[in-house]
């Protein structure tokens, strides 16, 4: 499991709804249901949402890797994109939602 924790830790001692700290913070409120890990590709998922800003502190703490995230809802490909960030900076966005979800399904169906 990946623990989003460990990328951005939980306030302590917070009378914040957690709920909502969790969507600000990491984009999503559960951690990685599963992931499957192939040379330097790791694919996941999680419920609901992408957790973009999970990946974007992920970023912060390591900008010296470069880092391509795909991601794609199974809701009819309604939230698909790419992200690319490159020495901590993103560099490229796309969300061509039909294409993007295409390529990512078909990803996980290769990596599987």
């Amino acid at each position: 499991m990946v623990d989003f924790e460990k990328i951005l830790p939980l306030p302590e001692n917070s009378k914040k709804d957690l709920h909502d700290w969790k969507i600000s913070n990491w984009g999503s409120t559960n951690a990685v249901d599963c992931i499957r890990n192939r040379d330097d590709i790791i694919s996941f998922s999680t419920s609901w949402t992408p957790p973009l800003q999970a990946i974007e502190n992920l970023v912060k703490k390591f900008p010296e890797l470069d880092f391509r995230y795909y991601w794609a809802n199974d809701d009819l490909g309604a939230d698909c994109g790419m992200q690319l960030y490159e020495e901590g900076e993103l560099i490229e966005e796309i969300r061509p939602y039909h294409l993007v979800y295409n390529y990512c399904w078909d990803s996980i169906k290769l990596i599987a």
